[in-house]
C-alpha cells in the first residue's frame, strides 16, 4: 500500500498543474501561482486526494478543461484543430484506463470542437470534422485495453446511474419525494435484481436471473433500466439534474457545519462568472 503514495503525490501534483493552467488564463504567474496553493491546500482537496480510485480522474478533466478554454479563447483554429482533437482523444483515452468515466469529457469534446472553438465554422468546418475524427480515433487506440475489457466482461457505468436514482440520493439533495420510489435503497445487490428483473419481463421472459452485478448481460439490463426511467420521466430526471448541479456548487464542509453558508459558494460563483464575463466574455463562455 505504500507503493500507492507515489501515484497520489503524482496524481496531486498533476491536478495541481491543470489548476495553474486554468488560473493562468486569468491571471498572471504569480496570481496563478497563489490561487493554486490556495486551492490544493484546501481541506476538501486534500481529504479527496487520498480516495485514489475518485481522484485518480482529476488531473485529466481538469487537463481536458483547460484545452477546452484554449479552443474556445483560440487561437487554434485550421490544421492546428487537428492537433487539438487528437490530443483530446488520447488524453481521455489513457484517462479511461484510471477512471472509466473520463469518458464523459468526450461529448463536451466534440461540442466545443464543432461549434465553440475560436474561428469561423463557415471557413473552418471541415477541420472541425476531422479533429472529431481524429479525436475519436485517438480515443478508441490510447483506450483499447479497456474498451475491450468493457465490451468482453461488461462496465459499470449505468450500475452507478442507477444507484444514483435511489431515495438516499434524493433526500441529500434535498428534493421532495414524489408518489413513486425510483430505487428503494442505494445497494449494489439491490440495483442488480430490479434492473435484472425489468431486464427479464419483456423480450428477454424466461432467461436465468443474474447472479453477477458486473457482466455484459447486467450491463444490457441496467442501461434498459436506465433509458427507460428516462423516457417514463424526463421531468423528473431533468429536476434531479438541476438538483445534482446545485447540490455540487454548495458542496463542502461548512456546508453541513452552518447550514446558513449555503448561498455563498452559489453567489460567489455567479459574481465571479459575471466579473469575468465584464472582462473577457470569451473565457466566460
Amino acid at each position: 500500500w505504500d507503493a500507492l503514495e507515489y501515484i497520489e503525490l503524482a496524481l496531486y501534483l498533476a491536478a495541481a498543474l491543470g489548476v495553474f493552467g486554468l488560473f493562468r488564463l486569468v491571471s498572471g504567474r504569480v496570481g496563478a501561482a497563489v490561487l493554486t496553493t490556495l486551492f490544493m491546500a484546501s481541506p476538501e482537496v486534500l481529504e479527496y486526494t487520498g480516495q485514489i480510485r475518485d481522484f485518480s480522474r482529476t488531473p485529466f478533466l481538469l487537463a481536458a478543461m483547460w484545452m477546452w478554454a484554449r479552443l474556445v479563447c483560440g487561437p487554434p483554429r485550421g490544421k492546428r484543430l487537428l492537433f487539438w482533437g487528437a490530443g483530446l482523444g488520447l488524453l481521455t483515452g489513457i484517462g479511461i484506463g484510471f477512471r472509466y468515466d473520463v469518458r464523459l469529457a468526450m461529448a463536451a469534446s466534440v461540442g466545443i470542437l464543432c461549434l465553440a472553438a475560436s474561428g469561423s465554422f463557415r471557413r473552418d468546418w471541415h477541420w472541425r470534422v476531422l479533429a472529431v475524427a481524429a479525436m475519436m480515433g485517438c480515443y478508441t487506440v490510447a483506450g483499447w485495453p479497456i474498451l475491450e475489457a468493457g465490451r468482453i466482461s461488461g462496465t459499470a457505468s449505468y450500475h452507478h446511474a442507477i444507484k444514483g436514482l435511489a431515495e438516499m440520493c434524493d433526500n441529500g439533495m434535498g428534493l421532495e419525494p414524489a408518489s413513486y420510489s425510483r430505487m428503494a435503497t442505494f445497494c449494489d445487490d439491490y440495483s442488480t435484481a430490479a434492473a435484472d428483473a425489468h431486464y427479464r419481463r419483456g423480450a428477454h421472459a424466461g432467461e436465468a436471473p443474474l447472479r453477477q452485478w458486473l457482466s455484459p448481460r447486467s450491463a444490457a439490463a441496467k442501461r434498459a433500466y436506465f433509458l427507460d426511467m428516462l423516457r417514463t420521466f424526463p421531468g423528473d430526471m431533468l429536476g434531479r439534474g438541476y438538483a445534482a448541479l446545485l447540490t455540487i456548487l454548495r458542496h463542502g464542509p461548512s456546508t453541513t457545519l452552518v447550514p446558513w453558508l449555503l448561498p455563498f459558494p452559489v453567489a460567489f460563483f455567479v459574481c465571479g462568472l459575471g466579473v469575468l464575463a465584464c472582462r473577457r466574455p470569451r473565457y466566460a463562455w
